[in-house]
């Protein structure tokens, strides 16, 4: 497992040298987006960059920070000591370790959840994005013909449920985080209709004779008086029962 692990190195004062000036070149690279490192003095840098790797700034012409990848896995060398410069305190170095631990990751950008279809959604969209998709990973939209992602609309989830990759592409964003979605059904649509309700001694489909006892099975088809009549019959005898105790009261 620590073979197939991403790997980053810090340089420290071995063949450590000051670079000509202080001036930091940022080249186009995941770990270097949003910055620019023009304030922090780095110290010293170590001399020999390793193979394979491109370098993604420097110092004063000297490579400070390298990226690539080494038997098949994310590498990250900085050829300076963190120690003996000030990039600690500075307000970049915050999203330089964030960009660094994304992009050594594998641009796993982790989950946003699990949503309603069509519902709100807080999605990270980069500032350098210039198309956002949903890509289907699961669900009725995974694998079905036409198009294999679906544009992504501003905070809203995928109208068809299923688990979904939110990506980005454009300048600079090629290396961008994934983040999934779960996205659900609405209960509310996804409802089973009603059972119909029996009728007593007929099925509710045919309106045929059950097989049950009773009146009903023995094939008696009398009309029955509604509920309602019975207890339109109750209130009028309660009625007349109060209103005989109410001239007993009035003869008194």
């Amino acid at each position: 497992m620590l073979s197939e692990a991403a790997l980053w190195t810090i340089g420290g004062p071995e063949n450590a040298q000051q670079p000509g000036s202080r001036r930091a070149e940022v080249s186009n690279h995941p770990v270097t987006r949003y910055l620019t490192l023009g304030e922090p003095y780095f110290g010293a840098l170590a001399t020999g960059k390793p193979a394979g790797l491109t370098t993604i700034f420097t110092i004063g012409e000297q490579p400070a920070a390298a990226a690539g990848t080494t038997n098949g896995r994310r590498t990250l060398w900085f050829g300076f000591d963190l120690q003996k410069g000030d990039l600690p305190l500075n307000s970049e170095f915050p999203v330089l370790v964030s960009n660094a631990v994304s992009w050594l990751s594998g641009g796993r950008g982790g989950g946003l959840g699990r949503v309603v279809s069509g519902a709100a959604v807080d999605m990270p969209i980069a500032a350098d994005a210039e198309q956002a998709v949903w890509r289907p990973l699961q669900g009725p939209a995974f694998g079905s013909g036409g198009t294999p992602t679906i544009e992504a609309q501003t905070d809203i989830a995928p109208n068809v449920p299923g688990l979904y990759a939110f990506e980005q592409t454009g300048s600079g964003s090629d290396d961008s985080p994934t983040y999934l979605l779960d996205v659900r059904p609405d209960a509310s649509e996804s409802a089973a209709p009603a059972a119909d309700v029996p009728v007593f001694g007929r099925t509710a489909d045919t309106g045929e004779a059950g097989s049950g006892s009773g009146p009903a099975a023995s094939g008696d088809t009398r009309g029955r008086l509604p509920l309602t009549a019975w207890l339109a019959a109750l209130i009028a005898a309660i009625m007349l029962t109060e209103w005989g105790v109410y001239r007993r009261g009035r003869s008194i």
